[in-house]
C-alpha cells in the first residue's frame, strides 16, 4: 500500500502494533464481498476502509471492525490465522474437556493447572494438532461441541474469569470434534 494514503495517526497506530504499511490493503473503493476473499488469501489483517461511526477511524480488521477503537481485535485476527497447536485437555476431577489453542504445547498443560483453569488443577493435554489458522480450527471444533458447553467461573490473578471453552462430554467426542475441524480446514490429522 502507498503510505501517502495513511494519516500520521494511522502510521503510528500500525507501527505500535507491528503491522507494516505494505501489509495494509486499500479497500476504500471496493465492496466487502470483493475485498474480503482477497484479504484472506493474502493474509492481510488490516484494511484501509470507510470511516467508523464512532470516531471516524479508517483502519479496520478483515472482519470489518474498527481496529483503532478496539485494538484487541487485531490480536484475535492474528491468532485466528496463525500457525500453532489446537489441543484437547481433560480434567478428570471436574469431568471437563477443554479445546484450546497455543503457540507452545509444551507449557500449556502446566499453565492450565497452575491457573486452575475452570476450577481444575489436574488438566492434561491428551491430543493436539499443529495447524495453520489455529484460531479458525479451534472455533470450528468449539462449534461442533456447542451443545455440551459448560462454562465455569474461576479466579485468575485474583480476578474473576469465565472459562467458556470447556465442555461436559466424553473425551473421545472432543477428540473427534478436533479431528473433524482439522481435516475440514485442509490440515493433516496423524
Amino acid at each position: 500500500m502507498d503510505e501517502n494514503f495513511l494519516s500520521d495517526e494511522e502510521k503510528r497506530f500500525l507501527t505500535q502494533h507491528g503491522i507494516p504499511t505494505k501489509d495494509v490493503l486499500d479497500v476504500r473503493s471496493v465492496r466487502r464481498r470483493e475485498w474480503e476473499p482477497q484479504a484472506k488469501t493474502r493474509g492481510v489483517y488490516i484494511v484501509l476502509g470507510s470511516p467508523c461511526g464512532r470516531a471516524g477511524h479508517r483502519l479496520r480488521t478483515r472482519a470489518g471492525h474498527c481496529a483503532q477503537c478496539d485494538p484487541k481485535k487485531i490480536a484475535f485476527q492474528k491468532r485466528h490465522s496463525a500457525t500453532g497447536f489446537v489441543y484437547v485437555a481433560f480434567s478428570v476431577a471436574q469431568k471437563l474437556v477443554k479445546i484450546g489453542s497455543t503457540s507452545s504445547i509444551n507449557t500449556r498443560g502446566r499453565t492450565l493447572r497452575n491457573q486452575e483453569y475452570a476450577g481444575a488443577n489436574d488438566w492434561r493435554i491428551r491430543r493436539w494438532a499443529r495447524v495453520k489458522n489455529m484460531g479458525k480450527v479451534e472455533n470450528d471444533a468449539h462449534s461442533l461441541l456447542k451443545g455440551s458447553s459448560s462454562p465455569r467461573a474461576y479466579q485468575k490473578d485474583g480476578r474473576p474469569q469465565q472459562a467458556a471453552e470447556v465442555y461436559r462430554c466424553h473425551p473421545l467426542e472432543a477428540i473427534k470434534a478436533l479431528r473433524t475441524a482439522v481435516v475440514s480446514n485442509g490440515e493433516e490429522w496423524d
